[in-house]
């Protein structure tokens, strides 16, 4: 994912960072007076799956940021009830051809706010498995997490376009700042 964002125009001038995203600290060299901007897209805060791994990256993400700086993170809205009824977890076909077909197996611990799930893809010659493991938070569980560690929400959208939130929105682009000194 990294190497092809550095290969986009414009990407020398963002500082791309590969390692443990629970403790950015240990991985990150941060510049004197911290970064700008971070941004957490597309749910990968969920793939931290503790609630401290996700306060720790906050905190962490906080300390990294200068003063004024601002935390950008994407994720879904969860909707257990739709995705999950019976908690007893749900197959989805999410594409079928001729070559291949492709589901989503998922079970969904409401207790633990935890989803676990296999991407499984099925051709003549082979099964593939994909599995993964998220915790997820709702939008206001982020914001006492992001509070907690110090940041400010300024701004919540339902998308990249700044379409707003509502009580209905299934995803959220969330803005959180540290404050100025």
């Amino acid at each position: 994912m990294l190497e092809k964002l550095r290969a986009k125009p414009g990407a020398e001038r963002i500082a791309l960072v590969e390692g443990d995203m629970a403790n950015p600290k240990s991985t990150v060299e941060q510049p004197a007076d911290g970064f700008d901007a971070v941004v957490i897209g597309f749910n990968t805060f969920f793939h931290l799956t503790t609630p401290s791994e996700q306060a720790s990256c906050l905190c962490g993400v906080t300390e990294l940021l200068r003063p004024g700086g601002i935390l950008i993170l994407e994720a879904f809205v969860p909707d257990t009830d739709a995705h999950d009824p019976s908690g007893q977890g749900t197959l989805t076909v999410r594409t079928i051809d001729l070559n291949r077909v492709l589901l989503d197996v998922v079970k969904i611990d409401t207790e633990t706010q935890t989803l676990i799930g296999q991407r499984i893809e099925m051709t003549s010659g082979s099964t593939r498995l994909f599995p993964y493991m998220l915790r997820y938070t709702t939008p206001d569980q982020l914001d006492a997490l992001a509070t907690e560690a110090g940041l400010v929400l300024v701004e919540r959208w339902e998308d990249w376009h700044q379409t707003p939130f509502t009580d209905s929105s299934s995803s959220h682009v969330s803005a959180w700042r540290r404050p100025e000194v």
